[in-house]
């Protein structure tokens, strides 16, 4: 099973470098090519002869296909299963996040041509909620979200949900750094939404169980932990982690969209021993200083449920989450971006595998209320 789900992360990461090659050149040459009532999109070769957008991915506002994540890496599977098969795709953007502007922007691509339409985020909740039954000719995915109307969630015969077990995730890149030397840690949110909690839970358990495996003494570790409230890469943002770096703290895992970004910049700034933990995918593509990435296949998801979808055997009405036993998370494999010393790759098949089986059982957000209640013995959660 270890060989099966290594080669799934390692084919995972082939995808996300393959495609980050192209982006930029793509985006020069592809700039919203139309535009209609606000909403935008971009349509990429090959395209039918219609001019129809068969394969569409919904943004919202805030959001970006070259996020250098989340979005980016729903792209990136719509990108990789179209160019093999010869089918049109785009995206379309909101002009605003509120729940009738989504469902606009899914109006527009379903009148565009889109026989599938791909969501990133449990912020398409409502609006996928709506369209399920307003479109029931059309085929939704929704990746970290489901279709919930505030009051119940209703996941309709032509609605696939994704969810990611983030937590094991965060484990992995918690107990890694721990291993290879960290001792002065930091996790910064965008937001406390259910995802990244699960990514912040998971990492606190890696660090604690990595503390107690090396025999370290309570107190040899320190964490912070904060939630940014937005997802700004903003110069208030860049001093908020500088000043972490700059008082101590050594590496940080950020869950903060492209705040990751001016993390990275804060982190060179203050001197090559700081360290970035990047999300949801290999971000060690961006810069050395990034250690290592705790990523969730999102690209890979998304490129099943395609094939599924085209083959017949579209998985609507299902919700699931894919966690380590199905290589819906893990660590980038790839030696380009390993830049662990001390942790080895053997070191990570074997807590992988021990994750896989379910010999280690990692907390989740709706265990615990707020970070410093996980009940850890060897450092204390310093919630800034």
């Amino acid at each position: 099973m270890k060989k099966i789900l290594s080669i799934l992360l390692v084919f995972a990461l082939v995808l996300t470098f393959a495609a980050c090659a192209g982006t930029g050149e793509e985006n020069d040459s592809n700039p919203s090519e139309s535009k209609e009532q606000g909403s935008n999109s971009a349509t990429t070769e090959p395209a039918n002869d219609d001019g129809k957008i068969r394969i569409a991915e919904v943004v919202a506002s805030t959001g970006s296909i070259d996020d250098r994540s989340f979005c980016q890496g729903t792209y990136e599977g719509i990108k990789k299963y179209a160019d093999e098969n010869g089918i049109s795709y785009g995206y379309y953007q909101s002009v605003d996040d509120s729940v009738a502007e989504f469902v606009n922007t899914i109006k527009l691509a379903v009148n565009g041509g889109a026989e599938i339409v791909i969501a990133p985020g449990y912020s398409w909740n409502a609006a996928i909620y709506e369209a399920q039954s307003m479109f029931p000719d059309t085929a939704f995915v929704i990746i970290d979200g489901e279709p919930n109307n505030g009051t119940e969630t209703v996941c309709g015969a032509n609605t696939y949900s994704i969810y990611f077990a983030e937590q094991q995730a965060g484990y992995l890149a918690g107990y890694a750094a721990v291993v290879d030397g960290y001792r002065s840690l930091g996790f910064i949110g965008g937001m406390a939404v259910p995802a990244v909690v699960r990514y912040g839970y998971g990492y606190i358990q890696g660090i604690e169980d990595a503390a107690k495996d090396l025999g370290l003494q309570p107190g040899d570790i320190t964490l912070r932990y904060h939630y940014l409230g937005n997802w700004d890469p903003s110069p208030e943002n860049q001093t908020f982690c500088t000043s972490w770096y700059s008082s101590g703290t050594d590496c940080i895992f950020f869950c903060a969209g492209d705040v990751t970004n001016v993390g990275m910049a804060a982190a060179k700034q203050v001197g090559p021993e700081k360290a970035v933990i990047g999300v949801d995918v290999n971000q060690g593509y961006e810069d050395e200083c990034v250690l290592t990435s705790a990523m969730k296949g999102v690209d890979t998801a998304t490129y099943s449920a395609l094939q599924e979808f085209y083959a017949g055997t579209f998985p609507g009405g299902q919700i699931v989450t894919l966690d380590a036993s199905q290589g819906g998370v893990g660590l980038p494999l790839v030696d380009e971006t390993w830049r662990f010393n001390a942790f080895t790759k053997e070191d990570y098949d074997a807590l992988f595998e021990k994750l896989a089986s379910g010999e280690i059982q990692v907390p989740t957000d709706t265990d615990y209320e707020t970070a410093d209640q996980i009940p850890v013995t060897m450092f204390t959660v310093e919630i800034v």
